[in-house]
């Protein structure tokens, strides 16, 4: 109730995290950490429905990644944050590239076209502009094969 006696409603919502608020991860971790990837924890509370702002649509990695459009209230999850620990574990993440680290979709990559991984500019030295103009990309490791 509020100083007029007026009901104040309600709702149980759980939290989620972003990759600023979790604590212990590596730096290197944080860097295949999208801005728009959240993290369900094991947290619960009560909150007013009038401190609610807006929706926000969460989202599986693969799908968030078919996105044509996105806009500020979509995210995408693919691991929870319980106890202060990712689950699944960083370590079992889908790995890509040369360098063997989780995709992040706020960095760019190129395809390879024989081994069908997706390759990120930085580990093979490309520039955007440089990738743009690529008819076909071959990775490093299918060129020695």
């Amino acid at each position: 109730m509020d100083q007029e006696n007026n009901c104040i409603p309600f709702i149980k919502v759980q939290w989620f995290y972003r990759k600023t608020e979790l604590i212990g991860l590596q730096k290197d971790h944080l860097d295949c950490i999208s801005e728009n990837e959240v993290f369900k924890t094991n947290e619960f509370d009560y909150i007013e429905i009038e401190s609610i702002i807006g929706l926000a649509i969460i989202l599986s990695y693969e799908e968030y990644d078919h996105i044509e459009e996105l806009n500020d209230n979509i995210f995408f999850m693919r691991a929870s944050y319980i106890n202060e620990k990712l689950l699944p574990p960083f370590e079992q993440w889908k790995k890509i590239c040369v360098c063997k680290r989780p995709a992040n979709p706020d960095l760019k990559y190129v395809f390879c076209e024989i081994c069908k991984q997706w390759i990120h500019l930085k580990c093979i030295g490309l520039s955007q502009d440089q990738a743009k103009r690529l008819q076909k990309y071959i990775c490093p490791e299918c060129k020695k094969n």
